[in-house]
């Protein structure tokens, strides 16, 4: 079997810690085994810091000390190391051989370790190592259940990533239905955790947050600030989030970003939908429908100054094939000053009327068929009709003072006064040139221009 050694300090550590499966300790030596459930940063927290335990009556029956302090089978089949650990014929650590001192803690005294017939399976969801305000008041894990079953042996441990020690042990503890999100921590709703810090119960960073099963193997890691020491390329780092922002996974199926962490607006208890970064995790916009330009149509009336506030009382109406759609057209304005757009540019939805009118007006027009949402100035200016792929269907420019910049068809009409506006007659006539289609009117959207002529 192909391990990987991280040298650490060589030392007998208490019978009751727990050393996360997929470890041994050979010759002043951790031997990390070459297996995807395995952390490197476990295994240095599990062995930091730790003394020789004094010498105790004695082993339990059937059990002999080791020189490293742990108690193992007397005269257990397979090689030991001098620790006492079970190794293969190859000198690395053999996963099926049995750890004897290490009992799962969550067994009883004198019952065998076991998992639950129906462990559950579980991942991290989201991690608040520093909310806004005390931390004491707003921490918390979140596990998603992927499988519905007992969290009764696994565990929770809490890593300083920068010493390699482990600073906090959750023991957890229920059951649960698939796709529930089950919380740790001091927020409402949460199990309590065995930490009493005035100070708040997870550092900051650089940390680690780990998920034990009830074997003793790390199912998932995250860290954050720092990468664990040694670690393997399937650990999620992440620099540590601000304040007040949790790590999150996005589940997003289908998305770019699905299965990646990323610094978000806390939901505890709930999926997570606000990410910092907002193109993270997002679903991609749907593609743009196909361009089908749309009709023949022009500009039959435009009222840009109406008596009074121009806002919400402007429109243009255009005349086009009775009830044709209209999309595929856009409504744009080009400033007569510099040139330049005036806003951007529209699209029209809808359909024209029986009669063949479309009103884009603002939301004092009763007769409008779409709002508009913007303000038409009072000249000199350009308004146009395009089509999706660019082409001009329809321009109406007016005003025409020097040095003006219009985009018309032929000469600009002639400006009017306030709540006049500029139309066609007969309705639709276009001789492509606006001073000859376009004349004064009393205001008629959406019904035809004869009603507002002016003798």
């Amino acid at each position: 079997m192909a391990t990987t050694r991280f040298p650490v300090p060589h030392c007998g550590c208490a019978r009751s810690e727990r050393r996360p499966r997929g470890f041994a300790r050979r010759a002043g030596q951790v031997r990390f085994a070459a297996a995807a459930h395995v952390i490197a940063a476990a295994t240095a927290t599990a062995l930091a810091g730790c003394s020789p335990e004094p010498p105790d009556p004695g082993c339990p029956s059937g059990l002999v000390r080791t020189e490293d302090h742990l108690c193992v089978p007397r005269g257990a089949g397979g090689a030991h190391d001098a620790g006492g650990f079970p190794v293969d014929a190859g000198g690395g650590w053999d996963p099926s051989q049995p750890d004897p001192s290490r009992p799962n803690p969550t067994q009883p005294p004198g019952v065998p370790s076991a998992c639950p017939a129906d462990a559950a399976l579980a991942r991290l969801d989201e991690v608040l190592p520093n909310p806004s305000g005390p931390d004491i008041e707003g921490e918390f894990i979140e596990l998603l259940i992927e499988r519905a079953g007992s969290l009764d042996g696994m565990q929770l441990q809490l890593h300083d990533a920068a010493t390699g020690a482990t600073y906090l042990t959750i023991p957890l503890h229920g059951r649960h239905a698939a796709g529930e999100r089950v919380l740790w921590g001091t927020v409402p709703g949460a199990h309590a955790w065995p930490c009493t810090r005035s100070t708040g119960c997870i550092q900051n960073g650089p940390d680690g947050v780990l998920l034990l099963d009830c074997a003793g193997a790390v199912v998932d890691a995250w860290f954050y600030g720092a990468p664990p020491p040694g670690g393997p390329a399937w650990t999620r780092t992440l620099p540590t989030p601000r304040e007040g922002r949790s790590l999150a996974m996005c589940r997003r199926a289908g998305v770019a970003g699905t299965g990646q962490l990323g610094a978000a607006l806390p939901t505890p208890g709930a999926e997570t939908v606000s990410f910092d970064d907002a193109s993270f995790c997002a679903a991609s916009p749907p593609p743009p429908p196909p361009c089908r330009p749309g009709p023949l149509a022009v500009i039959n009336e435009l009222l840009y100054d109406p008596v009074g506030p121009d806002a919400g009382w402007e429109f243009v109406e255009l005349f086009g094939p009775p009830g044709a759609s209209v999309d595929g057209l856009w409504l744009e304005a080009i400033n007569g000053a510099d040139g330049r757009p005036l806003f951007a540019p529209v699209r029209l939805e809808g359909r024209f009327s029986p009669t063949g009118f479309f009103v884009v007006g603002g939301a004092f027009v009763p007769e409008r068929d779409q709002l508009l949402e913007v303000t038409i100035q009072n000249g000199p200016e350009t308004v146009l009709v395009t089509t999706c792929d660019g082409v001009v269907r329809d321009a109406l420019a007016w005003g025409n003072p020097t040095g003006a910049q219009l985009f018309g068809h032929g000469t600009p009409a002639l400006s009017v006064p306030a709540g006049r506006s500029l139309g066609r007659l007969p309705d639709g006539f276009d001789s492509r040139d606006n001073r000859s289609d376009f004349i004064g009117f009393r205001p008629t959207p959406g019904r035809t221009n004869e009603d507002g002529w002016i003798d």
